[in-house]
Parts: structure tokens; C-alpha cells; sequence
């Protein structure tokens, strides 16, 4: 329920609709699912209660659009479809540039090669 990129959007997932413990849980769950729809009453994804984990994944979007590795017609794309939150471009405005990562041990041994 706190996925960064999905703050905002409706939940688009399923809970668990057996209880072994308490049968007539699932039984009011698939109810739910067949009166009302897939997802009804489930709300919307929260914002995730640690705020560096949203500034990591806006810091990695926002590098990698900078790389060009993703482009803004995909993120719009993908935007229109609800996989993410519709003010990324805002988010990743406010969001601090990443500090660089140190080197992988391996890359140090390709270059003294």
C-alpha cells in the first residue's frame, strides 16, 4: 500500500480471499469482488512513511531520464495507464540529485588492465 511511484493512484492489487482460521472472511472478500468490482473499497496507494525511499526511486527515475535510458513519452505512457503517479515530473523537480556511486571493485581491475 506505499509504493512511491503509486502515491495517489487507486490500489490495484487483491487481498488474500482465504482464511483458514476464518472462512466466512473469504466469503465476505469474494463477495465484495463480485458485487462491487475487482478493487472496490480498497482505496488508494499512501505515501510511504519513510521519505527516502521515494527520494531513492525519484533520484534513479530522474538519472535515468537525464541518461535518456527512459524517455518522457514512456513515463506519460505509463502515467496514462496508472502504473505511475500522475505528478512524477513535480516529484521529480523537488527531488535531490543522487550522490554518485562508488566505483564496483571489478571496474577498478578492468581499468588497470
Amino acid at each position: 500500500k506505499t509504493q512511491p511511484w503509486k502515491t495517489g493512484l487507486p490500489t490495484d492489487w487483491r487481498p488474500a480471499e482465504r482464511f483458514r482460521l476464518f472462512p466466512p472472511a473469504a466469503w465476505v472478500m469474494r463477495a465484495r469482488r463480485k458485487l462491487f468490482g475487482e478493487y472496490a473499497f480498497l482505496g488508494n496507494y499512501k505515501q510511504h512513511p519513510d521519505q527516502n525511499q521515494e527520494n531513492f526511486f525519484f533520484g534513479l527515475l530522474k538519472e535515468c531520464m537525464n541518461e535518456g535510458k527512459i524517455s518522457e513519452e514512456f513515463l506519460r505512457n505509463e502515467m496514462a495507464q496508472n502504473h505511475v503517479r500522475h505528478d512524477a515530473f513535480e516529484v521529480m523537480e523537488r527531488t535531490p540529485d543522487l550522490p554518485p556511486a562508488p566505483a564496483h571493485p571489478l571496474s577498478a581491475m578492468q581499468k588497470a588492465a
